[in-house]
């Protein structure tokens, strides 16, 4: 149910900004191409599996396993805090690049890439909140 909700929140975001720009450029030459079209399916797929992997582990022990343990325990705060952590930065960052690609478009930035706030630390944000997320879910 967490990664669903997240799911949403980052599907409206891509969609606002598609429909704002017209279009994704990123895979207009993906798109024209069956092979690298499957290929990024694929990449795709792959890491939707890995980051599922230990939440299924978690979910194959039988809930009788379970039974004798406390309600709430300090891995259920541990992983809610990191969920909860993890979706207000992965917000703040969304909002920071929407920031700076605003002022892109209106001629009040110089820079090729986003380099300031959470984006000096690294290109590819997105894929360190999905992976803190994911951990978040198995703990």
């Amino acid at each position: 149910m967490a990664k669903y909700n997240r799911s949403i929140g980052r599907k409206e975001y891509l969609f606002q900004r598609i429909s704002a720009d017209g279009s994704d450029s990123r895979f207009d030459e993906t798109k024209e191409s069956p092979p690298k079209f499957f290929g990024a399916w694929m990449a795709q797929a792959k890491w939707v599996s890995l980051c599922l992997i230990p939440v299924l582990a978690i979910n194959s022990i039988p809930a009788t396993a379970f039974t004798s343990l406390p309600a709430i325990m300090i891995t259920d705060i541990i992983g809610l805090a990191l969920y909860i952590g993890d979706l207000g930065l992965e917000v703040t960052a969304d909002r920071q690049k929407n920031a700076w690609v605003q002022q892109k478009k209106q001629k009040k930035q110089e820079e090729d890439f986003l380099t300031g706030e959470f984006w000096s630390k690294s290109r590819h944000l997105n894929y360190f909140w999905e992976s803190t997320l994911w951990c978040g879910i198995t703990t």
